[in-house]
């Protein structure tokens, strides 16, 4: 029989942070750590999840499961619980949580039907609940009342329609903006220093857009340990795009941008690390490298 416990996959940078506010107010939370790396495994359990040996017992021992996972890893996750389900004859209740096209939600919640299970849509908008970061949980299906219960154990859920895909969808929309912005910016700035205009350039986007040239001296930089990540995010935007007949070039072209920025060696630091965060200046003096056209002696900005 199942308990109340929840499971989540994977406990990432985001998945342990939601992992522990929900320990936090007394929700047992669990997760199968086989195969995940060591980061993952001590994140875990800095944030108290309990560990099972099996993606069986997971399903047998939770009445719910928050897919939490890099987009590329989407299917795989869901592969691997839909078995478990069909294994166990366990009618858990699979939150799809990630950053993915609605078709590919689609598909995913028909493999975990099929498999006997239940299933919801969703997805997480804003940073991981840690440092007074306060993300919303989207659902939208017709079985997300369990999901909205989550409100009375420290997370904000929404719940947004009765359709499979709405919550995807407007994660895919709103997670558009200000990504496609900061690979724009990254690869303007990596252009300006390579041709020369840097200083000009930074001069003009402070004095003619004060509040842009803040946010992009922020964002850049804490942009380089997740760029890696964000390279699959991209692309299921642009699949997302595709699919109601709009160009998906511009989001297929900040993918590529974030390709590029994953080679840095920058992009080595881990988000929960003590390393002081790099800054503009040294991120852009690093792309103009992977560039192919490193011109050092123009970077001057602080």
């Amino acid at each position: 029989m199942q308990s109340n416990g929840i499971g989540i996959v994977s406990p990432g940078d985001m998945g342990h942070s939601i992992g522990q506010v929900l320990g936090e107010h007394g929700v047992r939370v669990l997760a199968c750590l086989n195969g995940r790396s060591r980061r993952t495994q001590v994140l875990a359990g800095e944030a108290k999840i309990c560990t099972v040996e099996s993606y069986d017992e997971l399903v047998r021992s939770t009445s719910m499961i928050l897919s939490i996972v890099v987009p590329g890893q989407a299917w795989r996750a869901a592969e691997d619980i839909s078995a478990a389900i069909a294994r166990t004859s366990m009618p858990v209740l699979y939150v799809d949580c990630n950053a993915i096209s609605p078709t590919q939600v689609g598909d995913i919640a028909q493999l975990i039907q099929a498999a006997g299970g239940r299933f919801a849509d969703a997805s997480i908008i804003g940073p991981p609940p840690r440092n007074g970061g306060n993300p919303t949980l989207l659902v939208s299906g017709s079985d997300t009342e369990p999901v909205e219960r989550l409100r009375s154990h420290g997370i904000e859920v929404k719940q947004i329609g009765g359709e499979i895909g709405l919550a995807s969808a407007a994660k895919m929309c709103f997670a558009g903006i200000p990504k496609a912005f900061i690979a724009l910016w990254a690869e303007i700035l990596t252009a300006a220093d390579i041709l020369g205009v840097w200083e000009i350039l930074l001069q003009q986007v402070q004095y003619r857009l004060p509040d842009w040239s803040k946010y992009m001296r922020e964002a850049l930089p804490s942009m380089l340990p997740k760029s890696k990540r964000w390279v699959t995010e991209m692309e299921e935007i642009a699949r997302t795009l595709e699919m109601v007949g709009l160009t998906p070039k511009m989001l297929e072209g900040s993918a590529e941008v974030y390709r590029m920025v994953s080679q840095s060696r920058l992009s080595n630091r881990t988000i929960e690390s003590d390393m002081p965060m790099p800054s503009l200046k040294a991120m852009i003096k690093d792309l103009c490298t992977l560039a192919g056209s490193s011109k050092e002696d123009h970077i001057s900005c602080q």
